[in-house]
């Protein structure tokens, strides 16, 4: 049973929210302060060049100035490189720590959405209580008025360096050059500080892809199951009464070999039947949110390790001259089949892989990628080295999995931010072992509809 709606546990949410609260607000203002700090040492610290010569040379009429200056030439070219370089570093620290504290106050602001939200006060009470905002978006991380101007003070101070390195590295005397140089390095600043607030807006700490697991979720691998199983050995079992995977754990009358039979021939996996709006409702989602979509899969056959080697060779055979008609009669362009005949034959794409991508593309699903994980599949340790679907969903940020497989779905849960649950009696087990972001899901469209409410 679900019991994430308890009592207990929305007391516990509403303790965790208070803690949030404070410690993100603890968490703003020392960001603020810091950005204060590296400020003022950042002033300080461009100033000391400035008073050196002032302090060595004194201010007198421009020859002198200009002698002094290439008095030490070779220093001063290397002295205003590196100061011009690390003041545009350190400005883009201080940027990167602004954004830091807009995404607190957008925190903050969320939290105190909830506390609203969860209030007894009427709308009219809450508005003359609330000053602050609880809004999620806001404050923008692109400020107009308040940040942009620390940054054309960034251009600025950095320019003059970046002036003097040039003047003592080319002896430039057009006045111009210098001015033009000054404008473009403000004007770099300025569109870089942009490009970080773009990005913070639209794809920091937010995924842009979607993992969707095939067997169980793109087919209807059980209702191909039980046909073969009837086709092939004459055993009768209904599609609905697979409880278990592998079939064999939980029926007396399917054995291991029933298994090993029906999935070593190729042609069982090339009549695979596709559930009839996984591609459709695919398609939707990459069309309305514009984001990548990957398959994985752990599809080990054949297994020809317990067939004698005469057997083992024509199986290999077999599984390479169906997979050259299946490349043969796609709708992949001709060089594309060419090359993934050639791929094929030396060994480099195992016949079901490429049998697996074919059923894909003829079936209407178009994905960025396809993963075949191995037996190591189950390794959810991100620095081991494995490419399976939990080290891929970390280093992909895949926002949203969908699965049928319960075990991988929990392990994928603190990955993912909603791990979609298709439906099917050999995933129920205990509901307890559910957690909370993991959603049991019925059909692609239940899919679709949770996505867009999510969006």
């Amino acid at each position: 049973m679900n019991t994430s709606n308890t009592p207990e546990n929305i007391d516990i949410f509403e303790r965790y929210q208070r803690l949030e609260y404070q410690h993100i607000a603890d968490a703003h203002f020392r960001t603020m302060d810091s950005i204060s700090a590296f400020f003022r040492y950042y002033l300080l610290l461009m100033g000391l060049p400035i008073s050196a010569m002032a302090v060595l040379f004194g201010f007198g009429p421009a020859g002198n100035i200009n002698t002094a200056l290439h008095s030490i030439r070779v220093p001063g070219v290397v002295g205003t490189g590196v100061f011009a370089l690390v003041g545009f570093c350190v400005m883009i620290y201080v940027v990167n720590l602004r954004m830091d504290v807009i995404l607190y106050a957008r925190t903050a602001n969320s939290v105190r959405k909830y506390c609203y939200d969860n209030s007894k006060l009427s709308v009219d009470q809450q508005l003359s209580y609330r000053v602050l905002p609880q809004s999620r978006f806001l404050p923008r991380y692109y400020e107009t008025i308040y940040f942009v101007p620390v940054v054309v003070t960034f251009g600025f101070i950095n320019s003059l360096y970046l002036l003097a390195f040039l003047y003592l590295l080319l002896d430039i005397s057009s006045w111009w050059i210098p001015v033009l140089t000054a404008v473009a390095f403000v004007t770099l600043h300025c569109a870089v500080y942009r490009s970080i607030a773009n990005t913070r807006e639209k794809l920091y700490l937010k995924s842009l892809s979607i993992g969707v697991d095939i067997d169980g979720v793109l087919n209807q691998h059980r209702e191909q199951f039980s046909k073969w199983l009837l086709e092939k050995f004459n055993i009768r079992l209904d599609a609905e009464a697979i409880a278990t995977i592998p079939v064999h754990e939980g029926h007396n009358n399917v054995s291991r070999d029933h298994e090993v039979a029906i999935f070593n021939d190729p042609t069982f996996w090339t009549s695979m039947p596709p559930i009839d709006e996984a591609a459709r409702v695919l398609c939707e989602i990459h069309n309305t949110l514009n984001v990548p979509i990957y398959y994985f899969t752990n599809r080990p056959w054949p297994d020809n390790t317990s067939l004698p080697k005469k057997q083992r060779t024509a199986s290999v055979k077999r599984w390479k001259t169906v997979a050259t008609r299946v490349i043969r009669e796609s709708n992949l362009p001709k060089l594309g089949r060419l090359m993934l005949w050639i791929r094929v034959e030396l060994g480099f794409v195992k016949p079901l892989h490429a049998i697996t991508k074919i059923w894909l593309r003829a079936n209407g699903f178009f994905p960025q990628r396809v993963f075949f994980e191995s037996n190591s599949r189950k390794v959810a340790n991100f620095g081991a080295s494995v490419s399976n679907r939990f080290a891929e969903a970390t280093k992909r940020q895949i926002r949203i999995f969908v699965e049928d497989n319960l075990e991988n779905a929990n392990r994928l849960s603190p990955i993912c931010d909603v791990v979609f649950l298709m439906d099917h009696p050999y995933n129920h087990g205990d509901e307890r072992k559910t957690l909370g972001n993991v959603l049991r899901v019925a059909s692609w469209d239940e899919v679709y509809n949770k996505i867009r409410s999510f969006s």
